[in-house]
């Protein structure tokens, strides 16, 4: 949690010390990403009862931005928003019983069965900062194209389970934590209408890292799994100018 407050409050701060010299935009951005995590293993009970487990990834999100000019064509890009991290399709090849929907969950149950979940996710807030670079164009049109970094935190978890007994179909818990970082590249084709700039955004995933779970047997809250690349994400970018008009 510390580490958040300090990266909300850099941004606060870069935002007035910026301020000062120009007025800049606000940016609404609601987004979905698509990605493919990197397969992992776990042994159970030696190395002829191991796990191997892949994912997928829809998870959609919401970031509003201050736009700070800093110079003629570069903006410098503080904001917060909110991240739905899911993993999804998780589906599991056990070298001794062959593969299977979903991956073990600690849950305990009054009739002692395993549960298992074939999706998971995580509600997060974050905080960013990034910066962009305009590049005009004609008819009133723009190409945009940034550099972002990303700080997640988990304020609470839904998994969804393959089978339960009690009727349930979901099980959620509330566990605050830092939950991880992500850097990534945007690309938008902006058009401008008075003091309204909107297109369409390309989001192309650099580096991610998230957090391990201990609802999950044999995992802890403290480790970590990252991934290189494997995404892509869609959005819109909606800009309002803070200008005065003349």
């Amino acid at each position: 949690m510390s580490r958040l407050i300090f990266i909300v409050s850099f941004l606060i701060i870069s935002g007035f010390v910026f301020a000062q010299k120009q007025a800049g935009e606000i940016e609404f951005n609601p987004y979905v990403r698509f990605d493919k995590y990197p397969q992992f293993s776990k042994v159970f009970n030696g190395p002829q009862s191991t796990d191997h487990i892949t994912m997928n990834g829809t998870s959609v999100g919401l970031n509003i931005a201050y736009k700070i000019p800093i110079k003629k064509s570069i903006l410098l890009k503080p904001g917060i928003g909110y991240f739905e991290y899911s993993f999804n399709n998780v589906e599991k090849d056990n070298t001794r019983f062959g593969k299977s929907t979903g991956r073990d969950i600690d849950i305990v149950s009054p009739v002692y069965i395993p549960f298992f979940t074939d999706k998971y996710k995580y509600n997060t807030i974050m905080a960013n900062i990034g910066f962009e670079k305009l590049f005009n164009c004609k008819r009133n049109t723009q190409v945009v194209t940034g550099i972002n970094w990303n700080n997640y935190y988990a304020i609470s978890e839904s998994y969804h389970l393959t089978y339960n007994p009690e009727g349930s179909k979901n099980y959620g818990k509330n566990n605050n934590r830092y939950f991880g970082s992500s850097v990534y590249i945007d690309v938008s084709v902006i058009k401008k209408f008075q003091k309204i700039r909107i297109g369409p955004s390309l989001i192309l995933p650099v580096f991610d890292n998230w957090k391990t779970d201990s609802i999950f047997p044999g995992e802890t809250n403290s480790g970590s799994r990252s991934k290189w690349l494997n995404g892509i994400g869609l959005g819109i970018s909606v800009n309002y100018s803070l200008a005065k008009k003349k």
